[in-house]
């Protein structure tokens, strides 16, 4: 593992018993050896985010009792070796999105309690087989949330009614495309085989855990300041429709004359009021000069 992020991080990590999040995104990170996390024994969420990881092994996380919350995606990782999660057993969650991942080992996710805390792992954007995906179903009993690649999804969706009646708790969210697509699978036929293995999971599953578990297609890509990419396109097609320009510059040039007369019509109304206040003052003069003075004799009256 690179020393320059860690040497960073260790000074504010080696004396604290409080230090509970560990951010080592983006750093290059291509290797972790078990002596890694000494200094950061009471980690709970990790973000190995953003490196370089090519593989995962049995020592890779040893050291971190207390680790819930592990983020591995955006990396290289093609091998789990079985047992890799083995120590963390008060994982919660992890993503191991957007990595090379075909297979997992039988004992990827094998804990002491067979990951019984572990309620969310994500899988989009990789490859991981149905075989792949049976293991995790075994191996994960409190599994409540499981994201795979959009292809996986759309083919477990073209036969959501039979998984969903084998295994009573597990729920497929199929999105309309997923539904409406007529694309054959490559392994539609082992999915909806009543014999099949992935049918024997499910129901070995449906006897023995009443956890729900929900299965749905990776979410779509978005961009690091939160824009997410429909809109982006959106905003695009928008902008290349013809005359679309050409409508936003003559309304900005009509725009301004109209203001411009707006504001001339109010001064002139203002200016005109204060004529007409400033007159009626200097009538109100006059006519007190028009009525008797303090001698009780008329005064010469003022025409005006």
């Amino acid at each position: 593992m690179a020393e320059e992020p860690l040497h960073k991080l260790e000074e504010g990590a080696r004396n604290s018993r409080q230090r509970c999040h560990t951010d080592l995104q983006g750093n290059s990170i291509s290797y972790i050896d078990e002596n890694t996390w000494k200094p950061y024994r009471w980690t709970e969420k990790l973000i190995l985010r953003d490196n370089s990881l090519t593989e995962l092994h049995k020592d890779s996380f040893q050291g971190l009792p207390y680790l819930q919350y592990l983020d591995l995606s955006c990396n290289k990782i093609r091998f789990i070796e079985s047992g890799t999660f083995e120590q963390l057993t008060f994982l919660k969650f992890v993503n191991l999105s957007s990595n090379l991942i075909i297979d997992l080992k039988f004992g990827t996710f094998r804990a002491r309690h067979r990951m019984e805390i572990l309620h969310k792992v994500d899988m989009g954007k990789t490859h991981v087989s149905l075989t792949t995906l049976e293991r995790i179903l075994f191996m994960t009993p409190e599994l409540e949330k499981l994201i795979l690649p959009s292809h996986r999804t759309c083919c477990l969706c073209q036969l959501k009614n039979t998984i969903e009646v084998v295994c009573k708790t597990v729920k497929l969210h199929c999105d309309s495309d997923c539904l409406a697509s007529t694309i054959r699978c490559g392994e539609e036929a082992a999915v909806g085989n009543v014999e099949g293995s992935f049918m024997k999971v499910l129901r070995a599953r449906n006897k023995s855990i009443s956890t729900e578990l929900i299965i749905e297609p990776e979410k779509a890509s978005s961009d690091r300041r939160g824009v997410s990419l429909s809109a982006f396109m959106n905003k695009q097609a928008t902008e290349e429709v013809p005359g679309y320009r050409d409508k936003e510059d003559f309304n900005m040039i009509t725009a301004v004359p109209i203001a411009v007369l707006i504001f001339i019509i109010i001064c002139y109304r203002f200016q005109n009021c204060a004529c007409r206040k400033a007159a009626k003052g200097d009538n109100k003069g006059h006519i007190r000069r028009a009525f008797p003075g303090e001698g009780g004799h008329l005064g010469s009256q003022a025409m005006y």
